[in-house]
């Protein structure tokens, strides 16, 4: 007996599923927020230590060095507070490693208690290495070397005998084996990253979702637009396409976010688009930053109306760009199908979108 039941799942076609997405989600975060974090379990314990040593130099006699190591704390917190107030993760990285680079100059320098500072040159590859990779962390290294012999010559006053030439040697030669040890980790954390990110894009070319906004990716858009393209041709149903694209704010306030403002924005048009949007109509990332929707029997009129709809929830909208929240915009570019390639429709629709950049932003344009 065949049996009438029909209960299919209410999830989108594109949708992926929860417990994938939820361990997929990890590759697509913001590298500079990981940096963030592991930057700042770094610093507070870098912080710890330079405060148990502060004291420890006071107790001893040495009070401007204790003083000293209490200033490199303070500033090591103050710094971290401001990125962390700002959002700025992107410098995070720089300013660790520029302050533990400082560090190591000034325990040579001084000499730090009983001329151990150098010792603390060896924690410094792995630092650098590991927050910067290999070639921008090697660099680091390489600097922070030659500024160190610079100094061993007679820079700034230096007492050149203080440390013996083969003991300074061995510092070196010690430090630049240690970088290439964390090679090692560092070139399979690499590996481990690229395989990551390439089980995430084989996921989303097996499935129609586009796995940081949720929405369809162009795979789907592409199948869907053939059916109306198709459809169009031998029925003559009306159809509109419909690009639309946020428009890009100050760059100079945009760098200090880097990747993570752009996926914010990018997670907050996708939101937009899926409350405002029939249950018929299909929306999907064309691009990095660009979405296609797809308004299947809607006429021009009323994909402007819906376009305009958009661009007031947009505007309402505001991005926070370090500890500054702006106003956003969109642009938005139209075309109805006709009888001619679909192609040709795809094209109008770009260009409308380009149009509307052209003139500022914050419209739409039909073409």
């Amino acid at each position: 007996m065949v049996s009438s039941n029909f209960d299919p799942n209410q999830d989108p076609l594109w949708s992926i599923p929860q417990s994938v997405q939820d361990r997929m989600q990890v590759g697509v975060e913001s590298s500079d927020y990981r940096s963030f974090l592991l930057c700042g379990l770094y610093c507070g314990m870098a912080v710890l230590f330079l405060i148990m040593f502060g004291f420890y130099s006071i107790t001893v006699g040495e009070d401007v060095h204790g003083v000293i190591l209490f200033g490199f704390a303070g500033v090591t917190v103050a710094g971290y507070a401001v990125i962390w107030l700002g959002h700025w993760y992107a410098i995070t990285r720089h300013f660790t490693t520029s302050m533990m680079g400082v560090l190591c100059l000034y325990l040579f320098y001084t000499g730090g208690l009983h001329n151990t500072g150098p010792l603390y040159y060896f924690v410094f590859p792995s630092v650098a290495l590991f927050l910067h990779g290999r070639l921008r962390g090697f660099i680091w290294v390489i600097a922070l070397l030659i500024l160190t012999i610079l100094l061993w010559h007679g820079l700034f006053d230096f007492d050149v005998d203080r440390y013996d030439s083969v003991f300074v040697t061995r510092v070196i030669a010690v430090c630049l084996i240690i970088s290439m040890l964390a090679c090692i980790p560092e070139y399979y954390r690499i590996q481990a990253e690229r395989k990551l990110l390439l089980s995430i894009s084989d996921l989303e070319s097996l499935t129609y979702g586009d796995l940081r906004t949720k929405l369809a990716n162009r795979a789907l858009l592409e199948k869907m637009l053939l059916l109306e393209f198709n459809r169009n041709q031998r029925y003559g149903s009306a159809c509109c396409l419909m690009f639309i694209e946020l428009d890009p704010v100050a760059k100079t306030l945009h760098g200090l976010n880097g990747e993570m403002h752009t996926a914010r924005r990018l997670v907050m048009l996708a939101d937009i688009l899926r409350r405002n949007l029939r249950v018929q109509d299909l929306a999907g990332r064309w691009e990095n930053h660009c979405f296609l929707l797809v308004l299947p029997e809607i006429s021009l009129d009323g994909a402007r109306t819906l376009a305009e709809r958009l661009l007031v929830e947009v505007r309402t909208r505001a991005a926070a760009i370090g500890i500054l929240p702006l106003k956003i915009t969109a642009s938005i570019g139209i075309a109805a199908l006709d009888k001619g390639p679909g192609q040709l429709v795809l094209d109008r629709a770009a260009n409308g979108l380009i149009a509307a950049q052209h003139y500022g932003g914050n419209c739409c344009q039909i073409v």
